[in-house]
């Protein structure tokens, strides 16, 4: 064809068995790093942004090769799903990715921030589903409207006494999963995952000239009626956003006028909680709670099972179990994937798995 036809070329579809997917070097990296910079800056200048990557890098949440996609969303199925719990690898995907170290996942979970459908169209096969959107509602209070508790023996937590906090919390999780009626399925805080968050709290409040932050949630004395009730949140900016809880309509008060006391502190206007469970959403509009559903951030799950059971994914109160950003080639937005410790309970049947 002459290059001044006018006839439209023809474009030639690309096979998908002939790409190679390759994990990114440094360099590779830091480029992706700066292509995101413009979508993700947030008032950042490129060598603060950047500067932050590399620092989060740094911390517990992201070692032992979290933190990082090696590849794409399908494909990403049959790299960290049991075998038998996934269709036949596609011949038209071409070579089956590695699963040397991987492939015991029951489960794998992200958060979607461009609607509740394009993951579901990235299912391990062209015909299965991929990630299915679940329970994407939040409490939000207003500060100036909190019903708290006329006294309150709440506990500050600082950052040093976290990880004791979320260590007893963790092991609550896993006994009360053991005899779960129901499959379901969670993350837990510890071991540096609430961590992701407090880091980024510090490195905002380091950037912007803040005082640095102190107190990361607020815990109650023990009592018989529940042995474990605590808050803890991200202090600084409009939101105090409540990142892990424990606590019953009894306790949920005397919890919120610690929150509501630190928000004042730091000029938030609002408190957020995210998956409140049921049981406890009429004591949070008692106290100046609004339920709503959000429209970003959405939870979505898939199982790796057999039968291919709808699992319920409980204590999902923020992105904040230790998020791994992938950033899509295909949409100017990220999704957030989780890749830290998990437990699964499928009736009496308890496992704990890591699906990375």
């Amino acid at each position: 064809m002459s290059p001044t036809s006018n006839t439209p070329m023809k474009a030639n579809p690309i096979s998908l068995a002939s790409l190679t997917l390759v994990r990114a070097n440094r360099d590779q990296t830091i480029d992706a790093e700066r292509r995101s910079f413009h979508e993700w800056g947030r008032g950042l200048s490129l060598s603060q942004y950047l500067k932050v990557h590399e620092d989060l890098n740094t911390h517990t949440h992201a070692s032992e090769g979290r933190l990082s996609a090696c590849h794409m969303l399908r494909l990403l199925h049959h790299v960290v799903g049991i075998k038998e719990g996934l269709p036949a690898f596609p011949v038209e995907w071409g070579t089956p990715p590695s699963r040397e170290g991987f492939g015991n996942g029951k489960f794998s979970v992200l958060y979607s921030d461009i609607g509740p459908d394009f993951y579901e169209t990235c299912g391990p096969s062209a015909s299965s589903p991929g990630w299915l959107a679940q329970n994407s509602s939040e409490v939000v209070w207003k500060v100036d409207r909190v019903m708290e508790s006329a006294k309150s023996s709440a506990h500050l937590v600082a950052e040093a006494e976290l990880e004791i906090v979320l260590a007893k919390d963790a092991a609550l999780i896993k006994q009360e999963m053991a005899i779960a009626t129901v499959p379901c399925c969670s993350f837990t805080a510890n071991n540096g995952v609430n961590g992701y968050h407090v880091q980024r709290t510090l490195m905002r409040a380091e950037r912007k000239k803040y005082p640095r932050p102190d107190i990361f949630g607020a815990l109650l004395p023990e009592n018989d009626r529940q042995p474990l009730a605590f808050l803890t949140w991200t202090p600084g900016g409009p939101t105090l956003a409540i990142t892990r809880f424990r606590a019953n309509s009894e306790s949920l008060p005397a919890l919120l006028g610690a929150a509501k006391k630190m928000a004042t502190i730091n000029g938030s206007h609002k408190i957020v909680a995210w998956a409140v469970p049921e049981g406890l959403q009429e004591a949070c509009k008692a106290t100046g709670g609004v339920i709503q559903t959000r429209n970003d951030h959405l939870p979505c799950i898939h199982v790796y099972d057999v039968h291919r059971e709808r699992f319920e994914w409980i204590h999902n109160e923020r992105p904040s179990n230790a998020l791994q950003l992938i950033k899509l080639a295909t949409k100017p937005r990220f999704a957030f994937l989780l890749t830290t410790q998990a437990t699964i309970s499928h009736s009496t049947r308890h496992t704990q798995r890591s699906p990375f």
